[in-house]
């Protein structure tokens, strides 16, 4: 290039001048097309890495974590469901005044009921309750079996109501 510049007729100072800001011009892009070199380069590797992940796995994944969590949601909203009914029924049972509730309990048809989300209470326990009321007395306070005693007591050969030998036995 020095060699061309004397060609032209140049003096040597431009020479030199031109060739020092020459040499500038050529180290800053050498730096540069280094720099964009090491780039693509990196590019590349990042573009090798990207095609080893398995985008169809990661989907399947997505959508069976999807599916899973779907399933829990149910779960949990029969869960919450059945504890509710389970408490009001519990709360009816109480305020029912039994004196029996598991006997109360075993008389309920709980098919026919159902949990009320507005009025917190079982639809259907009323009827119920009043039907047990009629046909099973015996498991509500304020009543009292009745009966009769057949057999002595002490060699006694006539009858005596149940209260009346458990008061005689006792006494």
């Amino acid at each position: 290039m020095r060699e061309f510049l004397k060609g032209l007729g140049l003096e040597p100072e431009a020479i030199d001048s031109i060739m020092a800001e020459h040499g500038k011009l050529l180290t800053a892009s050498t730096e540069k097309i280094t720099e964009l070199t090491a780039k693509v380069n990196n590019l590349s590797s990042e573009n090798t890495e990207l095609k080893k992940v398995d985008a169809a796995a990661l989907q399947k994944q997505i959508e069976d974590l999807t599916a899973e969590r779907d399933t829990m949601k149910e779960t949990h909203a029969t869960e919450m469901s059945a504890m509710k009914f389970d408490s009001a029924l519990e709360l009816a049972v109480l305020n029912a005044k039994t004196i029996d509730p598991v006997g109360f309990k075993a008389h309920l048809d709980t098919s026919k009921l159902k949990y009320n989300e507005e009025t917190k209470t079982i639809d259907g326990f009323d009827d119920q309750l009043a039907a047990i009321k009629e046909s099973h007395k015996h498991l509500f306070s304020g009543t009292q079996a009745t009966g009769s005693f057949q057999g002595s007591l002490n060699n006694n050969t006539e009858s005596v109501a149940l209260s009346g030998a458990l008061k005689e036995h006792y006494e």
